[in-house]
């Protein structure tokens, strides 16, 4: 999955989307993208939505880490800085970036989860932490 690609997901979509994703990802399978944040320009009214993109999805933090019940996770960062795009217009980026491992405990059967935690190979959070 591209990491910016949620961004665009409709929003009556996205519970099916994240479904999908969250049911993909075997038992210590590792999850990594990142979340529009409320207060990105692309989110504003003012934006000019001609310019990009008509509309996008964002989150706030509280809505994001509600997603990841049934996940460790290894690093959640929020991001927010001011700057210029290369068309030399003003953008106030913010963006939440995830890394989580989805746990062996869950919703999935408990057999086919213990199936699944035997034969995986199992990460730290400090394997992730530069």
């Amino acid at each position: 999955m591209a990491d910016a690609s949620l961004f665009f997901c409709p929003k009556e979509s996205f519970d099916e989307v994240w479904q999908q994703i969250a049911d993909a990802l075997v038992p210590n399978g590792i999850f990594c993208s990142s979340f529009l944040g409320t207060e990105d320009t692309m989110v504003t009214a003012e934006h000019n939505k001609n310019t990009y993109w008509s509309d996008v999805l964002s989150f706030t933090e509280a809505q994001v880490k509600k997603y990841f019940f049934g996940f460790e996770l290894v690093s959640f960062r929020e991001h927010k800085h001011s700057g210029i795009t290369p068309t030399g217009d003003a953008h106030d980026w913010h963006i939440y970036s995830v890394i989580a491992i989805k746990s062996c405990s869950g919703d999935l059967l408990e057999r086919q989860k213990q199936v699944h935690c035997d034969h995986a190979i199992h990460y730290s959070p400090d394997h992730f932490r530069g």
